[in-house]
């Protein structure tokens, strides 16, 4: 095989891998974008008096891969973390959470507090995620 021939036959394959990475992303639906959902939407700890923690699924509704751009939340006694920072098209991937009332001294009663995740979904940019709990004495706890 000549240098011609070879020089014919990488350029030969050059085009075919383009034309299959095209191939592949003009099957994904953009006309379809990116639909982040978060279940169940809310959550109450109920009466608590010691770091607890919850988890919810994150959901792709959409035809296109969603991106999860950045998690944050209202307050230092509450974290929140993701397993994956892109969820493909019908895919899912957990949301921990994390509250530590024990940030806050003397304080009880209904709190309330967020969890917000923004992303890629056009409709909305940014979910928020509400978190409920009564803070409680160490003794409202026992039996």
């Amino acid at each position: 095989m000549n240098i011609k021939s070879k020089w014919a036959l990488a350029i030969g394959f050059v085009f075919v891998l383009v034309g299959l990475t095209w191939f592949g992303y003009s099957q994904l639906d953009n006309n379809d974008p990116a639909r982040l959902i978060i279940e169940p939407s809310e959550f109450n700890f109920g009466k608590v008096n010691v770091k607890t923690e919850t988890s919810f699924v994150m959901r792709n509704q959409g035809g296109s891969p969603l991106e999860i751009l950045g998690i944050s939340t209202s307050c230092g006694c509450t974290t929140a973390w993701a397993d994956q920072e892109t969820i493909m098209p019908g895919g899912r991937t957990t949301l921990y959470v994390s509250f530590d009332p024990t940030v806050h001294e003397d304080l009880e009663g209904d709190v309330l507090r967020q969890v917000y995740v923004r992303s890629n979904d056009l409709e909305q940019p940014e979910v928020k995620v509400d978190l409920r709990a009564t803070l409680v004495s160490d003794q409202e706890t026992s039996p």
